[in-house]
């Protein structure tokens, strides 16, 4: 089967392609294709408008939900030092501890770097005030 005929009520029928990949051992999967993008995927979404489409299309990706560094950085720190990341930590790879030390570091870099680029400014631009300016505010 290559295709097949999605009733949608009302008298509308969307046809959506079918993919499949099979396995050495005799198994396989098989997948919609988007009608959109052509990607393959387990499950098309309704739209509003009555589209049938992949999260990718639809823009449901799978987002942090800290959309700002701050509130990234506080999650982050009250996971490491607040105690373990799972119920029942086993050992240091499962408690995801190396995983979140590198995330929390590099949003530290990021953080620090941003101030640096945001000080350099500043001093550029009292360097283009009048030198008599300049040297009060130094």
């Amino acid at each position: 089967m290559t295709a097949l005929s999605v009733n949608m009520g009302d008298g509308l029928d969307r046809k959506v392609k079918l993919a499949h990949t099979q396995f050495p051992n005799g198994g396989g999967w098989s997948f919609f294709v988007c009608p959109e993008c052509g990607h393959r995927t387990r499950t098309l979404r309704l739209t509003e408008d009555g589209r049938l489409v992949c999260r990718r299309c639809d823009g449901l990706l799978y987002r942090c939900q800290h959309n700002d560094k701050e509130t990234r950085i506080a999650h982050l720190r009250a996971l490491l030092y607040g105690g373990p990341a799972r119920h029942k930590p086993r050992w240091i790879n499962i408690d995801r501890r190396r995983s979140l030390e590198g995330a929390l570091r590099r949003l530290l870099i990021r953080e620090r770097l941003e101030r640096l680029e945001r000080v350099r400014a500043a001093k550029k631009a009292i360097s283009r005030l009048p030198p008599a300016i300049s040297r009060l505010l130094s």
